[in-house]
């Protein structure tokens, strides 16, 4: 899991500090493709 906060960069800081993965930014983050099943076109 990644935050994105419209906080302070120091508010994002202390997010990290505790643990958390903060996006930084300009970041790009790769998503996973969908893994559920589609519905067939109708």
């Amino acid at each position: 899991m990644i935050l994105y906060h419209y906080a302070s960069a120091a508010d994002g800081d202390a997010l990290r500090a505790r643990g958390h993965r903060v996006a930084m930014p300009g970041e790009c983050v790769v998503l996973a493709g969908p893994t559920a099943a589609t519905a067939a076109p109708v």
